[in-house]
């Protein structure tokens, strides 16, 4: 697939998708996320991944490569807890060691030929280039933040499709051109997006899973044996996102490479899917164990993990562009929805996350889950009142049974700990 296919691609996508909330991003009516905050999380919860919504990126005339993105905008996402392995010159990750960084960004591009996905070192670098809010970005700045990732080795090993620098001025070297095209959407997001993040705590041992996936992700494109093309509707930013989180069996996978014809109805959109993540405990009917019982993934979770998809700690975190900005253009950025023309499911969830401290605010998210789940034990009815609701052979009503009692003792845990995290955040 060539860049202008890319385009295309991008064009019918506009074409075909309902769009919702034309108006650009009012990014400053947000409150952004502060470092006493991320320590106050870190504390509860030290690993986690950031599932990002970024806006569009316009990028100013004159600062080298062109990049100015479409409305859809672009999809990121950060994992605390796994770190880029230094040593390995290609995108390789392992679980963070002492003494080194906070975790990694993941940024998946078009651009790319030898690798699905590249790897910024840091929070603080993947988001703002190490950049403080109140800081300019001056072109000086942004010649400072691209050595920079160039000297981390954010795309070392990684080969970009050759189409890529028809537009290359002779004297810029093909590296520096790199940098170029990807700063602001694999690195230093904030230099010219804003992002709605969806954060969702895990384990350690779903950390390793991830870590295992993404790296099995870029396997085949390291050894050569393969070329990585980027397809909106079969391979997308939001595919790569959305199955990193199925490694952690968050939710089920979403399939990539599927025939064209089904593909162009059901992908991965970045707005839809940080609503997505964000809902996703929300919509567990945890009042109703027979439905619960009757989700295969989730009965196989409770039954074989003692555990459900997280609930506390699911909070939205917004990290918005650079303000004082003489390289983007951040005041008019849009991030549109692909949505149902009627209805507007996804519009009316964003704005209940945007306007409902239980999913921004990590007191009121853990307080809100600690009511939940002392109702739900509270309003707790015996077995066999839901057997007489469920159609069983006698093997299955023994299954439930065992069910029902893993879902019980997960709720004591859950309230136990609710306790206990809002006894630590009060201190």
């Amino acid at each position: 697939m060539t860049w202008r296919d890319v385009r295309r691609q991008a064009a019918l996508l506009l074409l075909i998708t309902i769009l919702w909330g034309c108006a650009a991003e009012d990014f400053s009516r947000l409150h952004p996320h502060t470092e006493a905050e991320e320590q106050a999380y870190t504390r509860l919860f030290p690993y986690y991944v950031d599932i990002c919504a970024t806006s569009q990126i316009q990028k100013k005339p004159g600062f080298g490569a062109s990049d100015r993105g479409g409305v859809g905008g672009h999809m990121g996402f950060f994992l605390r807890g796994a770190c880029a392995d230094r040593d390995a010159h290609y995108p390789v990750l392992h679980l963070c060691r002492p003494g080194e960084e906070d975790g990694v960004g993941i940024g998946m591009d078009a651009h790319f030929s030898s690798a699905k996905w590249s790897a910024a070192r840091g929070r603080s670098f993947f988001f703002h280039g190490g950049m403080s809010p109140d800081e300019t970005l001056t072109p000086a700045r942004y010649t400072q933040i691209l050595q920079q990732a160039r000297q981390d080795g954010v795309l070392d090993g990684i080969s970009f499709h050759e189409d890529r620098f028809d537009e290359k001025p002779a004297a810029v070297s093909e590296e520096d051109w790199k940098y170029q095209l990807t700063a602001g959407t694999d690195f230093a997001l904030g230099m010219g997006r804003g992002s709605y993040c969806a954060r969702v705590p895990v384990s350690q041992k779903d950390m390793l899973q991830i870590i295992d996936f993404m790296n099995a992700q870029n396997a085949p494109y390291r050894s050569g044996k393969e070329v990585f093309r980027w397809s909106v509707f079969t391979d997308n930013c939001g595919h790569l996102a959305h199955n990193a989180l199925s490694a952690a069996e968050y939710w089920p996978e979403w399939p990539i490479d599927r025939p064209m014809l089904l593909a162009i109805f059901d992908f991965p959109v970045p707005k839809n899917e940080y609503v997505n993540v964000m809902m996703r405990s929300q919509s567990l009917p945890l009042e109703d164990v027979a439905a619960l019982y009757r989700d295969d993934d989730i009965r196989a979770m409770l039954l074989s993990e003692n555990r459900l998809p997280p609930g506390p700690g699911v909070l939205s975190v917004f990290e918005p562009p650079q303000a004082r900005n003489q390289v983007y253009d951040v005041d008019n950025l849009m991030l549109l929805f692909y949505d149902e023309a009627i209805i507007g499911r996804y519009r009316h969830c964003f704005q209940d996350i945007q306007s409902e401290p239980r999913f921004y605010d990590l007191h009121a998210n853990i307080l809100w889950w600690h009511d939940r789940y002392a109702q739900l034990i509270a309003s707790r009815h015996p077995a066999e009142w839901w057997l007489q609701r469920l159609t069983l052979t006698p093997a299955g009503r023994a299954d439930f049974r065992i069910f029902y009692d893993r879902y019980y003792e997960y709720l004591d845990r859950q309230l136990d700990w609710t306790t206990q995290a809002l006894h630590q955040l009060g201190n």
